[in-house]
């Protein structure tokens, strides 16, 4: 009986000895499982926050470089306009602006995007007379008052008609532009006026629009008609448009037009 006891209660014994050893083995791999588990997430969630941080850093910074790049481009378009102004000027040929009936106008912008021979230009103009427009010591055309405001038309223009002498025996004629075509149209040159090819013309003045002798290009093809010749020229001046031009004011046109440049 007694020896039965004791065998009872050693067995109770191991079997909580055993049972308390598994607990905290049980214990023990589940307190490791968290803490692998705890570690795991602190790695995640501070890979998430470098990402984050580092992808605003990034916004940040790229935001603040587009704002500088902005802020250059804005700085740097009165320079950028200034430079232009000064290489304009710096080959704008202005050998007759000392003289009184010599004024500059600058141009603004064409009459109409479809015709580049036709420009508006910075200059007061109250009369309805036919100025001539010069180009590097070179007729370019003429200026008529259009709408109230200065119009320029240049010699490729079918409009632009100035007189001109051709030649040696100075051949009277009319030019006129022609269109889709860089050359110059010279009409109503008198029959009997002997004229040929690489004849230099030059403005006659006899309408008083220019002055006489200035040069406005070469004869390339002779044209006869009924009652008259007529020649075709290649122009000195090609009509690429220019920023600045002189305006040519005959002595007794000039009363009547001033120059202001819009500042």
């Amino acid at each position: 009986m007694y020896k039965t006891l004791s065998l009872f209660l050693f067995s109770i014994l191991f079997i909580g000895f055993y049972l308390l050893n598994l607990n905290k083995d049980i214990e023990k791999k589940l307190l490791d499982i968290n803490h692998k588990f705890k570690e795991i997430y602190i790695q995640k969630l501070l890979s998430i926050e470098n990402t984050y941080t580092q992808y605003t850093k990034q916004a940040q910074t790229i935001e603040k470089l587009q704002k500088q790049v902005l802020i250059n481009k804005m700085n740097s378009i009165p320079l950028f306009n200034l430079e232009q102004e000064i290489k304009n000027l710096n080959n704008f040929n202005a050998n007759y602006i000392l003289k009184d009936n010599i004024k500059v106008a600058r141009s603004l912008h064409f009459k109409n995007l479809d015709n580049y021979s036709r420009i508006w230009l910075d200059l007061e103009k109250n009369d309805t007379s036919i100025n001539g427009l010069i180009s590097h010591d070179i007729a370019a055309g003429i200026v008529k008052l259009e709408k109230n405001k200065p119009l320029a038309i240049l010699n490729q223009d079918e409009k632009c008609n100035y007189g001109v002498f051709i030649g040696d025996t100075k051949a009277i004629g009319i030019t006129h532009g022609i269109k889709n075509s860089q050359n110059i149209l010279i009409k109503f040159i008198p029959l009997w006026n002997n004229i040929s090819i690489g004849d230099e013309v030059v403005t006659n003045g006899l309408d008083n629009i220019f002055f006489e002798g200035l040069k406005v290009g070469r004869v390339i093809e002779i044209i006869k008609k009924i009652n008259h010749l007529e020649a075709i020229i290649k122009p000195y001046n090609i009509s690429n448009v220019k920023k600045y031009y002189s305006v040519y004011l005959s002595p007794t046109k000039q009363p009547s037009l001033n120059q202001p440049l819009t500042k």
